[in-house]
């Protein structure tokens, strides 16, 4: 159990080494590091815990409302980087396989070359002992 006041960050895993999770247990490729807890509270939430008179309400009416709209706001455009995350880390993934990919397969072009180049390479002359 994390600490009091304690944030978990996400951060992408490494994908060579390690311990890292399968699909089932972390399906998003992330994994959570402990860090300082982050507390959102949203307007309502502020306005319960002050109390506020209807009167103090009413004065407050358009900065409450502003709140309200910032909130909501606020929700679509983390959703909206929560979800351009996701892309680009399946799209990093793609990109590291392929790039895995084009490594192993110039590993094998290159043994080839030199398996043909000493096919093709003159035998050095053997020394003749009088």
């Amino acid at each position: 159990m994390a600490p009091k006041n304690h944030l978990f960050v996400v951060l992408p895993f490494p994908r060579t080494g390690g311990n890292i999770p399968n699909k089932s247990e972390n399906p998003s490729g992330l994994f959570a590091k402990e860090g300082i807890e982050k507390t959102e509270k949203t307007i309502d939430d502020l306005i319960r815990e002050k109390d506020l008179s209807a009167e103090e309400l009413e004065r407050h009416r358009e900065l409450i409302e502003e709140c309200r709209a910032r909130e909501a706001q606020l929700k679509e455009y983390s959703r909206a980087t929560r979800e351009s995350m996701r892309r680009m880390t399946e799209e990093l993934d793609k990109m590291s396989r392929t790039a895995e990919e084009l490594w192993q397969e110039a590993q094998r072009l290159s043994q080839r070359v030199n398996g043909i180049y000493l096919h093709v390479a003159p035998t050095p002359m053997r020394k003749i002992y009088h």
